[in-house]
């Protein structure tokens, strides 16, 4: 959209600069030129300019590409290699198509125009007179399609900006920016036993609770937004599968209170208490996509399964059914959660998580201190907010909507200085026009307003054919991307108002220049 916006201003000046020549043309044309080599001429002078423009376009690329290496976030660091990021052959043979075909595409029309002039027209009137009556209709259609392409530009980088900051923002459910969590590995040698391991769990878990301004404090082998993964295949009671085909789910081990601390919510059944021991019946709390994957339309509580990996005698019990939790921010599907209590199932590997009255960030010390109190060896790792966690993971989506954003308003502004160029070559045509009716007595005001009102007019037409076409792309957009609506009323309304005003503006300043010169300067012009 950035590129169709630059090549309509370029034909906006391709128009304008034509507009000047139809006197030179036509005398060529006199003398002898054909229509054919005069259309030629002129389309190989807008195809040099972009390939210039190309080659500029170019050396702000490279340093592009080094701002891209020193901005980029450190989650596409992770999976991108960032120093094979260069401009290669591929890129600059793209670069000098993209610019040639710019180049065809801005002065396709202009010289098609130009090179058809009659004669005997144009060299009988003023070329001024001329070019002010037979460049009106493209001069429209460049407002109108300036403006609605700037219109669709910006609607769309709206609703995409808006998406990404949904998807980055995580799921307020779990009140994330209250949320204080640190992991921690037990190393095997020092803790050999599952009964070694549950102690210290306890017993760290009892010291965090009775911290200042602690609602709660609980652990799993881990949590949302941790990357954590941790899959299992299950067997179902009473639920036939083919072979390879069963039923998946991750297997999460968390503690008492757990589900309060995270501020998740159980749809059906209990939570696990201090009676769930390693000698007692195996229990578990399925997330309610599992409950409704595996029994639909049954109750989920009193089923029966197992992991494959255990013994047929080791049978988990669900007892209730929780809420959905998202564990990524780029995953917005419900998985599969198979929650079992830590004191069946203990694991060396933990993310703790502390609920705070307060900022969970200033508790980080006395963190740090109790853990130190238990075992001054212990690292500790990724102390943070859950909401700080989340924005880490985000870094990259909040990364692309600002490129949108950046782009969108390259757009707004080509667009702005687009229209304001074409009303101001339509203003200077008309100037001998204006000069002779104030001349004769017109109101300036009258004038003023006559001018501005056309094309205030045009850019309304733009702009409405704009929203026409936004409204298609939203509906493409709400389907490939989270977040997107495609009717977002505050977005439809705000973006025309905004354009509308900035039209608005790029008309009134050539006016009001106009309608403030001397007649006579004008007249004298000519």
């Amino acid at each position: 959209m950035v590129l169709l916006i630059a090549c309509v201003n370029i034909s906006a000046i391709q128009f304008a600069r034509a507009a000047k020549r139809r006197s030179e043309i036509a005398v060529r044309a006199a003398l002898g030129a054909g229509r054919r080599p005069l259309f030629r001429q002129l389309l190989v002078e807008s195809m040099l300019l972009g390939i210039m423009g190309g080659a500029l376009g170019v050396l702000f690329g490279v340093y592009g590409v080094a701002v891209l290496r020193r901005t980029l976030p450190d989650d596409v660091r992770w999976f991108c290699d960032v120093d094979s990021l260069a401009i290669n052959t591929r890129s600059l043979v793209f670069t000098a198509l993209v610019a040639l075909a710019s180049g065809l595409l801005s002065g396709l029309a202009p010289a098609w125009q130009s090179s058809k002039a009659q004669i005997s027209s144009v060299l009988a009137e003023s070329a001024v007179r001329i070019a002010g009556r037979r460049s009106h209709f493209w001069r429209a259609a460049l407002v109108v399609s300036e403006t609605a392409m700037a219109t669709v530009l910006l609607i769309a980088a709206t609703l995409m900006a808006k998406g990404f900051a949904l998807l980055a923002t995580g799921q307020q459910g779990l009140a994330p920016a209250s949320l204080l969590t640190f992991h921690i590995d037990l190393p095997e040698g020092l803790y050999p036993e599952a009964q070694q391991v549950r102690a210290f769990d306890n017993r760290l878990l009892d010291q965090l609770k009775g911290l200042p301004n602690v609602q709660s404090a609980s652990l799993a082998s881990g949590i949302p937004y941790s990357s954590f993964e941790n899959t299992s295949d299950l067997i179902v009671r009473d639920l036939p599968a083919a072979a390879g085909q069963g039923p998946v789910a991750m297997v999460d081990s968390v503690s008492n209170h757990y589900f309060r601390s995270m501020h998740i919510s159980l749809r059906e059944g209990r939570e696990f208490y201090t009676g769930d021991l390693s000698t007692s019946l195996r229990v578990g709390i399925v997330s309610q996509s599992m409950a409704q994957r595996l029994w639909p339309g049954q109750s989920a509580v009193g089923k029966q399964i197992r992991m494959s990996s255990a013994s047929a005698e080791n049978r988990i019990t669900v007892i209730g059914v929780a809420a959905n939790v998202q564990n990524e921010i780029y995953d917005r599907s419900f998985r599969s959660i198979l929650y079992l209590p830590s004191e069946q199932t203990s694991t060396r590997s933990a993310d703790f998580v502390i609920r705070s009255e307060g900022d969970p960030t200033q508790l980080a010390a006395a963190v740090r201190s109790e853990v130190r109190s238990i075992d001054p060896d212990l690292p500790l790792e990724n102390l943070q907010s859950l909401d700080e966690l989340v924005r880490s993971q985000a870094s990259a989506l909040q990364y692309v909507a600002g490129l949108m954003s950046s782009f969108a308003l390259l757009g707004l502004t080509l667009a702005c200085v687009g229209v304001y160029g074409v009303m101001a070559n339509s203003v200077t045509e008309r100037w001998r026009d204006l000069a002779v009716r104030m001349a004769l007595g017109a109101h300036s005001w009258k004038l003023l307003s006559e001018v501005i009102g056309r094309a205030f007019l045009l850019s309304t037409i733009g702009i409405g054919a704009g929203v026409l076409l936004s409204l298609g792309l939203a509906r493409v957009l709400a389907s490939l991307i989270y977040g997107v609506s495609a009717w977002d009323a505050r977005t439809f309304l705000t973006v025309p108002r905004v354009l509308e005003a900035v039209a608005w503006l790029a008309c009134y300043a050539p006016a009001r220049r106009a309608i403030n010169m001397d007649p006579s300067v004008a007249l004298r012009s000519e």
